[in-house]
């Protein structure tokens, strides 16, 4: 891998995880989603999908503790995240008449206010996530293009 290449590839992994808590955002708020858009498996999503398809370099590039302290980060926003969609997916057929005659769903009361709740712990989590990951994309900027070709060797071997 050229250092060019990581450098995008990370950037890259850090907005799709913002990206993602903005869908999460949207359940959270009983608003319409996609079930492909609410990223239930952590190594199903786009951050997660190149968290796990680089492991290897990953922590031989940037040592295993910081890398399975971001994959800990990651999982626990997953977990908040389903807690979301439990409460998302929940929503009730409307009681009345014109409720069930225009397809109208509602929430049980009290729903929203504790998918909110799960969406504010999920901010902090995306916050120190991508914290965590603007501090590798420094210090992957600060390392010479052949570190990456050495590590790129290893890794296959």
């Amino acid at each position: 891998m050229k250092k060019d290449e990581a450098l995008k590839e990370i950037e890259k992994a850090i907005t799709s995880h913002e990206e993602q808590l903005k869908t999460s955002r949207l359940m959270a708020y009983g608003m319409q989603v996609d079930k492909e858009g609410a990223a239930l498996n952590e190594r199903r999503c786009a951050f997660g999908r190149w968290l796990y398809d680089n492991m290897a370099w990953l922590k031989r590039f940037f040592g295993t503790a910081t890398i399975e302290e971001i994959e800990k980060i990651h999982t626990l926003w997953h977990n908040e995240n389903r807690k979301i969609y439990e409460i998302y997916s929940r929503k009730k057929e409307g009681r009345g008449l014109f409720g069930k005659l225009l397809g109208k769903k509602r929430f049980e009361e009290g729903d929203l206010d504790r998918a909110k709740a799960y969406y504010e712990e999920l901010k902090k989590l995306t916050e120190e996530l991508v914290k965590r990951m603007k501090l590798l994309l420094v210090r992957a900027k600060s390392r010479p293009e052949d570190d990456y070709e050495k590590i790129k060797r290893e890794t296959k071997e």
